[in-house]
């Protein structure tokens, strides 16, 4: 079987104050490396979109992250990733349900969201809203995401169909929110995507959605690769995340720095699944052992 590598890059809105925008938008990604066990279970990926002020959508978004990855990392007891994927779905859902429960229900109906695993060879993805996910095979694109059924107004169905597939060494996977799309034709995102590395890609991205609706514009690339293709290329130097709508001046800049939360919520919430899944994978393991089952065929 083809080891395979992943090769990231993302797009991300300057962070303004919450009370200075309408809105929460993110693209994070947790991609433990080769000798964190954790990599057994793939890289977890999210895009999100929330159109509600103030700092319930960071909240909402961080609450969506943590308990998702937590759960898929740390608590699901499924051997095979398409398991635990579906149980962290559920999980996810119910948290949200308590979330609205405690008098938090501004977001329902204004979120755009995006979950993907990407583990070996195969892709496990659910959204919500108008988030787009987005595979390109041979200058293809094969959108994941277009069977969309309208906006849940029931939190325990915010996250509802899970759409699995296989994955080519060369294929590339765009998660994006939807003002890229908008802002940007199919046929400039195929060619932008599917022709370039992800570095290169969202430095193009960013220079034309600078400016436009850069405050609700996050997306991530991933290019499936393997590591002798990866170490054939030669070494990339741009960026891996670039960020859109950055103040005119540096005053204006020094005036919107303080952003707390989400930011830092995210990050511990990575270190939290990269801490605790090392018991994870001890007893995924051991539960491989007790059941031998056999190889996983998803379409």
């Amino acid at each position: 079987m083809t080891d395979f590598i992943t090769n990231s890059a993302k797009i991300t809105p300057y962070r303004r104050r919450p009370r200075h925008g309408g809105s929460f938008v993110t693209a994070y990604s947790h991609e433990p490396t080769a000798d964190n066990p954790a990599a057994e279970l793939g890289n977890l990926y999210c895009v999100a979109e929330v159109l509600v002020p103030g700092r319930q959508s960071e909240n909402l978004i961080d609450l969506v992250i943590e308990t998702f990855g937590n759960y898929y990392y740390n608590q699901a007891n499924q051997p095979f990733p398409l398991a635990r994927f579906e149980q962290a779905v559920k999980e996810t859902n119910r948290q949200l349900a308590a979330y609205v429960d405690k008098g938090n229900a501004a977001w329902i109906g204004k979120i755009s969201a995006i979950l993907a695993i990407v583990v070996g060879n195969e892709i496990h993805i659910t959204h919500t809203g108008s988030a787009e996910g987005i595979i390109y095979r041979h200058h293809q694109p094969t959108n994941m995401t277009s069977d969309a059924s309208p906006r849940s107004s029931t939190p325990t169905r915010t996250f509802g169909v899970v759409a699995s597939g296989e994955l080519e060494t060369g294929d590339r996977i765009l998660l994006a929110t939807p003002a890229l799309v908008h802002h940007v034709s199919a046929a400039k995102l195929t060619a932008t995507v599917s022709h370039h590395s992800p570095t290169t890609a969202i430095a193009e991205l960013g220079q034309l959605i600078d400016k436009l609706a850069a405050d609700r514009v996050a997306a991530i690339i991933t290019e499936i690769t393997t590591p002798e293709l990866a170490a054939s290329q030669v070494l990339d130097s741009k960026p891996t995340e670039v960020t859109v709508g950055t103040p005119a001046n540096a005053a204006e800049a020094v005036k919107q720095i303080a952003v707390p939360a989400a930011t830092d919520t995210i990050k511990q919430s990575s270190l939290f699944v990269q801490q605790n899944s090392r018991r994870a994978l001890k007893q995924l393991h051991k539960t491989h052992q007790n059941s031998n089952p056999s190889s996983a065929n998803l379409a």
